[in-house]
């Protein structure tokens, strides 16, 4: 059984649906109407999302917090990185968009802050939203659907990347129902991440 997760009444599943419903579609309105003029608005989405888990009283080990699953999620992340890195690496060779540098501290601090940044998108896509899904759905498999779909959504208008994070999602979410640790998670998708950004236009 999944750490944190009991049968949901009813009552229960559908309370849950309409959260992930209400900040879904709060997600994309701040990005679709509100991101330029309220640069940080996304602040009061995490702030419902960090007082949903506090009224329920969730443990670190159901929001993937702890460092207990780490081997196994960072083992499966890896899969998941060379996956995905290969056929980036060989396209921005083929196109003279990569090269071998040594980072300078600025490149590293930068990446080092992005993995901050995906370790925050982790902590709403799997210990919120995954969590919550888990709650309304009965059946997993759907879960994994939903999480990959709602993060491939979220990169809409952009084709390429809608397609690449509705497969990392799928990827991620079924890592997470295994191996709750979003830390491995964030770096695999900042690692990834970084690749699309200097491989692709």
């Amino acid at each position: 059984m999944v750490p944190g997760h009991q049968p949901q009444s009813l009552t229960s599943r559908a309370i849950a649906a309409l959260e992930v419903a209400a900040v879904f579609a709060a997600c994309q309105l701040f990005l679709w109407r509100y991101s330029q003029r309220y640069r940080r608005g996304w602040l009061l989405i995490l702030v419902f999302i960090l007082a949903s888990m506090l009224i329920r009283g969730e443990r670190v080990d159901k929001l993937g917090l702890s460092l207990r699953h780490t081997l196994g999620a960072a083992r499966w992340t890896a899969l998941g990185v060379l996956l995905a890195a290969l056929p980036l690496v060989a396209y921005g060779a083929l196109n003279r968009k990569l090269g071998l540098l040594l980072p300078d501290a600025d490149a590293l601090a930068q990446f080092t802050g992005y993995v901050g940044w995906c370790a925050l998108q982790q902590f709403a896509l799997q210990s919120y939203m995954h969590n919550r899904l888990r709650d309304a759905l009965p059946r997993s498999r759907g879960v994994t659907v939903a999480v990959g779909v709602i993060f491939g959504s979220l990169h809409l208008p952009n084709p390429a990347l809608t397609a690449a994070t509705l497969v990392g999602g799928l990827a991620m979410a079924e890592i997470f129902a295994r191996h709750r640790n979003i830390w491995m998670l964030a770096l695999g998708q900042a690692l990834v991440s970084t690749l699309i950004l200097v491989s692709l236009p």
